[in-house]
């Protein structure tokens, strides 16, 4: 079949024709510009200072306090590198906690290079024993340039008497009138871990939804990483108690899997940025299955030491009493700062602390309610106490919990 066109439309055809072809000029739309914007991060290996970082166009030294800046462009982090005297550390996108394990692709704990790393900066810090902070002598970082150190095989599994280290530590030893050695691998990795599990511990608080709906609350524990797990279960208006993960893997998230409890629930999640959990749960003997979020209850990173204990009390009759977790701040003038969390009976109650410690001894008041006494073992770090309320239904309980070192 023949298309016949009018004479019309072919003229219309040939004006646009020529009016494409004429020289006009397109139409270009500007790009619009990128909004940049900076935001604050914490590298955490102890109060760490005197490293460098850069991140686009802004740059600077890690604060006393392990501060450093990175840039989002429209929102979105950039990378941030770290170096110090020259060496460099490693990039990551900026977070608002940045550790070793971030610096090196499928970083860990138990990773070679994290643990090199790990290593060299507590060599340059001003006291390399010390068991919490990561302070790097001004002296070398002034002259770095004299020195002109290499750039060590951070994957050297004989790391300390590579060749580049041994120049390191030798121009450090001259240079400062010193005999410093280099840290075993094993006790950077001792240091590294204490370190993580500190930055983690503490008390997370947040909700399950799915096919049942209450509130979680787990705890870390800083002597070894350990989780354990209370929630509440509205549907069935009784606690659930979760089996604790076998070993947490830390790296730069950790990832957890908890074994199924006698009730049948089972946790798997992940923790980002030591700040925010989330995963999903199951429950093989009641078939249902949902999810959770839970985030970290503030602390304050300038305090001495760091608190998390629990409490539970339990009706003999009647079923479950109250339960939930403490959050303690210790602080340099003798003052407590903290949050108790409630669960129990699908309150999500989250109520100041506030209190004193002095040497052993800590005594608190919850806002509005309970009165809280313990000892704290400083060698241990473990802390026994009570709990008193007499507005409670059940007027007393015990306490325990374990806590770390933030600060000297």
């Amino acid at each position: 079949m023949k298309i016949k066109y009018s004479g019309v439309f072919i003229s219309s055809v040939l004006v646009l024709m020529t009016g494409c072809g004429s020289g006009s000029e397109p139409t270009t739309l500007a790009s619009p510009t990128p909004v940049v914007t900076t935001q604050k991060g914490n590298f955490y290996l102890g109060n760490i200072s005197g490293v460098n970082y850069v991140s686009g166009n802004t740059s600077g030294t890690i604060s006393t306090e392990g501060e450093f800046e990175y840039e989002l462009i429209d929102g979105i982090e950039q990378p941030v590198a770290f170096s110090v005297a020259g060496i460099e550390l490693g990039t990551t996108l900026g977070k608002s906690v940045v550790t070793p394990i971030d610096l090196v692709v499928d970083g860990t704990v138990d990773n070679v290079q994290v643990i090199n790393k790990t290593a060299l900066l507590r060599l340059l810090s001003v006291d390399p024993s010390s068991k919490f902070n990561v302070n790097i002598d001004q002296r070398l970082i002034d002259n770095a340039t004299d020195f002109a150190w290499p750039q060590p095989d951070f994957t050297s599994t004989e790391f300390s008497t590579s060749t580049q280290m041994v120049q390191i530590l030798g121009d450090i030893n001259v240079f400062l009138l010193s005999q410093k050695s280099i840290p075993t691998f094993g006790e950077s990795q001792a240091y590294l871990k204490q370190r993580m599990y500190c930055a983690a511990s503490g008390i997370y608080y947040g909700d399950i939804a799915g096919d049942d709906t209450g509130h979680l609350t787990f705890g870390i524990n800083p002597i070894d990483g350990s989780m354990t797990t209370l929630g509440w279960s509205d549907t069935a208006q009784n606690f659930i108690f979760v089996q604790a993960p076998a070993s947490p893997d830390y790296a730069g998230a950790i990832r957890f899997v908890s074994g199924a409890s006698l009730s049948g629930d089972n946790y798997d999640g992940v923790i980002t940025h030591f700040r925010v959990a989330q995963g999903t749960w199951t429950n093989t003997i009641a078939q249902t299955s949902g999810t959770f979020t839970a985030q970290h209850l503030d602390r304050d990173v300038s305090a001495v030491h760091h608190f998390s204990a629990a409490y539970i009390a339990v009706y003999p009759v009647f079923g479950p009493g109250p339960a939930g977790t403490y959050s303690f701040s210790l602080h340099q003038d003798g003052t407590v700062t903290g949050t108790q969390v409630n669960i129990a009976f699908g309150s999500t109650t989250t109520t100041p602390i506030t209190g004193t410690w002095d040497s052993g001894l800590l005594s608190a008041t919850v806002e509005g309610g309970a009165t809280i006494n313990a000892s704290l073992d400083f060698d241990n770090m473990a802390m026994f106490g009570e709990w008193s309320d007499s507005n409670a239904p059940i007027t007393s309980g015990g306490i325990i919990g374990t806590g770390c070192q933030l600060n000297e």
